[in-house]
């Protein structure tokens, strides 16, 4: 018969061993293949296409901006590096499209702008922390919603109102 000793001994051997196995599975594993890392980016962001044939075109685009951010990455002499985001399934053509619509104010338009009154300036600490303060939210993301200048706006007011009234 063999003690309880024994079996706990055994037991505690087998499992060492098998947290081993899997350790050393970790640590030699290869990294994700692109399709793999294309997959685990669009669960993380909830990407879903109409059909294959938009998958297959996004994918792509996915493995084109990889190797752009990867490329950049391998590039010393920074003090960066870039990602992956939830846009790594658009082209540049696209992003500007859909993000960067905004349009500069034309030359007429600036001619109306009010120089600042340098009247009544009172002495302000080196720094403040809006945010701290209360007076600024964070970073909202409206995605492609084409009204982010009027959050942008709401949230601009709200704040100089905080800030000069204090509520």
């Amino acid at each position: 018969m063999v003690s309880y000793k024994s079996q706990c001994l055994f037991s505690l051997f087998i499992l060492a061993l098998w947290a081993n196995v899997a350790i050393s599975r970790e640590l030699h594993s290869q990294p994700p293949t692109i399709t793999e890392k294309y997959e685990q980016w669009m669960a993380r962001y909830g990407r879903v296409y109409k059909d294959s044939s938009e998958q297959q075109k996004r994918f792509q685009i996915f493995k084109h901006n990889v190797a752009l951010v990867e490329v950049f990455n391998a590039v010393g002499n920074k003090s960066f590096n870039v990602s992956i985001n939830q846009f790594a399934d658009l082209t540049q053509e696209e992003f500007r499209k859909y993000y960067l619509g905004a349009k500069p104010p034309s030359q007429s338009s600036l001619k109306n702008i009010q120089t600042l009154n340098y009247e009544n300036i009172i002495q302000l600490p080196p720094s403040i922390n809006w945010k701290t303060a209360r007076a600024v939210t964070g970073i909202k993301d409206q995605g492609q919603c084409g009204s982010c200048w009027a959050f942008a706006v709401v949230a601009a007011v709200e704040s100089a109102y905080k800030i000069k009234y204090g509520r």
